[in-house]
C-alpha cells in the first residue's frame, strides 16, 4: 500500500497496516514527518510547537495512540481568569461566560446554543446529509442563522468570533448544515460557550510532532521524504504513483492522506469522480499564523490572568491568545492566534513589525508594561505552507454538503481517503487525524479480504488516563424546545 502523506493520519494508517503485515511505503512530500503538527527545535527556548498541540478528553484515538507510543502528555494552565476584549474594551471571564456582565447578551446566546444544541441531535457524525432537514439547513450560512435567531448585535458578534477562532474561517462563508456537524463531532456546542478552551486540555511532552517521529522510527525506511507526488493512476492491476522528480512508485492499493486543498494539484487518472472533484474544490482552507511570544516572566499570571484571550470586534491584531508555558521551563510564553483579515494583515509586516504590534496589542490586553518586551518570538504562517494549503480542517459553503458530502471518505476503486478533514470524532485536530488514517487503513484491509466490513468502524473507547470531568452546565435551561419535526431554522 502507498501511503500519500507523512502527516499524523498517514502515518496513523501506514502503523496500522504494518501491524497487519502489509507491507507499505509512506510518501511525504516535506523534509520532515508530522504534518500539521510541526514542532521545531530551537537553541532559545528548547522547542517550540507551531502547529497543532491540544488534547483533551474525548480525543481518545490520540491519547490512545501517543500512550502505545510511550509520549507523555501534561496539563495546560487553566486556573484564574481569563479576557474577552471588545470594541477595545476588555471584560474579565472567571466564569467561563464572558457575556455575564449583559444578561441579555448572554440570554440570547444561551437561546441561540440551545438550539443548534437540539439541531445537532438530528444530524449523524457519518452521513449528516441524511438529515430531514439537511437542505434547508445547508442552503443558510452559519452566519444568517445567528442573524436570525438572535436579537443583539454582540451576540452575532460573539458567537461568531468563538466559531471563526475554530475553524479559522467566516461564519458568513460557511454552511449552517457544515457547522453544525463540525461541532456535534467536537464536542458539542458546549465547546462554543467558553473564551477559554483550555479547560482539561493537555500537550505532548517534546511536542506534538514527537508523535508522528515516533512511527517514523518505527517505519524506518518505508517513510520517503521530500517525496512530492505528482500524478495518481490506478486501473484493475494496481496503482502508480508518480513523483516530480519523475520516480515511480506501484502497489495493490493507495491511500490518500493530505489535505483536501492539496488534492486538487495531484493529477489522477482517471480522473476524480465529479462529486469528489467538486467538494475539493468547494473547501474553504482555513488560515491562520500561529506566534509564540516569549518573556522573562508570566506577567499576566501574576496579575491573576490565565492567558486566554479571545478579541471579538475589537482592533486588536489577533483573535485569540493561549498560555504556553511548559514545566520546568524558565522561558514563559503566549501563544498568539490570528485568522481572517489579522492574518492578512501581519503577513504584509517584517517579523519586527509583526513582534512590535502584537507586544502592544498583548500590553493593552493585560494593561502590562512587560508585554512590550518579549525576549524572543517563534512563529509559522500556514497561510503559506506550501504543503498545507491552510490549517485546521476545510469548512463547507452552503450546497456542497448535501452535493457532495457522501464524496468525502468514499473510496476511488483503489485509491482510498484519509486526512482528519474525513473524520468523524474531532475533523481539523490530531484525533481527527488518528482516525480517519485507521479507518482509511481498515477499509484497505477490508479490500484485501484480511477482515470484514463491519471491522472497518471500530468504537474507540474512553481513554482511561483522561476522563472528561463533568463541568458546570454552559447554557442555562428556560422553556423547552419544541421536539416536533418542524425545522428550528
Amino acid at each position: 500500500v502507498l501511503i500519500i502523506g507523512g502527516g499524523l493520519s498517514g502515518l496513523a494508517a501506514a502503523k496500522l497496516l504494518s501491524e497487519q503485515g502489509v507491507d507499505v511505503v509512506v510518501l511525504e512530500a516535506r523534509d520532515r514527518v508530522g504534518g500539521r503538527t510541526h514542532t521545531v527545535q530551537s537553541d532559545v527556548v528548547g522547542y517550540a510547537e507551531l502547529g497543532g498541540s491540544y488534547v483533551r478528553p474525548t480525543m481518545n484515538h490520540v491519547l490512545r495512540l501517543s500512550h502505545e507510543l510511550g509520549v507523555e502528555t501534561y496539563p495546560s494552565f487553566s486556573d484564574l481568569k481569563s479576557v474577552r476584549f471588545s470594541e477595545e474594551t476588555a471584560s474579565v471571564d472567571d466564569t467561563t461566560q464572558s457575556e455575564s456582565w449583559n444578561p441579555l447578551v448572554r440570554c440570547d446566546i444561551n437561546n441561540v446554543l440551545r438550539r443548534m444544541d437540539k439541531m445537532m441531535e438530528r444530524i449523524s457524525v457519518k452521513d449528516p446529509w441524511k438529515c430531514g432537514h439537511a437542505q434547508e439547513w445547508d442552503n443558510v450560512t452559519l452566519q444568517s442563522f445567528y442573524e436570525r435567531q438572535t436579537w443583539s448585535r454582540l451576540a452575532v458578534r460573539a458567537l461568531g468570533d468563538r466559531l471563526r477562532g475554530r475553524i479559522h474561517g467566516n461564519p458568513a462563508d460557511v454552511s449552517l448544515l457544515w457547522a453544525l456537524w463540525y461541532l456535534k463531532c467536537t464536542g458539542g456546542v458546549k465547546t462554543l460557550s467558553s473564551v477559554s478552551s483550555d479547560e482539561q486540555e493537555r500537550k505532548f511532552q517534546g511536542g506534538s510532532m514527537v508523535i508522528s517521529e515516533s512511527i517514523h522510527k518505527l517505519l524506518g525506511e518505508k517513510v520517503h521524504l521530500s517525496a512530492h507526488v505528482s500524478d495518481v493512476a490506478q486501473d484493475e492491476g494496481g496503482v502508480k504513483v508518480t513523483l516530480s522528480d519523475g520516480s515511480m512508485y506501484q502497489a495493490d492499493y493507495a491511500i490518500v492522506a493530505v489535505p483536501l486543498p492539496m488534492q486538487l494539484k495531484i493529477g489522477f487518472e482517471p480522473p476524480l469522480p465529479p462529486l469528489k472533484h467538486e467538494l475539493v474544490r468547494q473547501g474553504i482552507a482555513g488560515s491562520a499564523i500561529k506566534i509564540i511570544m516569549y518573556y522573562r516572566t508570566p506577567f499576566w499570571r501574576e496579575k491573576g490572568y490565565n492567558g486566554s484571550v479571545l478579541s471579538s470586534g475589537s482592533e486588536l491584531c489577533f483573535n485569540r491568545v493561549s498560555d504556553d508555558c511548559r514545566p520546568r521551563f524558565s522561558l514563559p510564553a503566549l501563544a498568539v492566534f490570528a485568522s481572517g483579515n489579522n492574518l492578512l494583515r501581519l503577513q504584509e509586516m517584517s517579523k519586527e513589525e509583526r513582534t512590535t504590534i502584537i507586544a502592544e496589542d498583548l500590553a493593552k490586553v493585560f494593561q502590562s508594561e512587560e508585554a512590550r518586551d518579549p525576549v524572543h518570538l517563534e512563529e509559522k504562517n500556514w497561510h503559506q505552507d506550501r504543503y498545507s494549503g491552510g490549517c485546521t480542517v476545510s469548512p463547507l459553503p452552503p450546497g456542497i454538503m448535501t452535493k457532495c458530502g457522501e464524496a468525502l471518505r468514499q473510496p476511488f476503486h483503489r485509491v482510498y481517503f484519509a486526512g482528519t478533514e474525513t473524520a468523524t470524532a474531532w475533523p481539523g485536530f490530531m484525533n481527527g487525524a488518528v482516525e480517519a488514517g485507521e479507518r482509511a487503513a481498515r477499509e484497505v484491509l477490508y479490500a484485501m479480504n484480511i477482515i470484514g466490513e463491519d471491522q472497518i468502524w471500530v468504537e474507540e473507547p474512553d481513554f482511561k488516563d483522561a476522563p472528561l470531568i463533568p463541568s458546570f452546565e454552559s447554557f442555562q435551561k428556560s422553556r423547552p424546545l419544541s421536539d416536533s419535526s418542524s425545522s428550528p431554522l
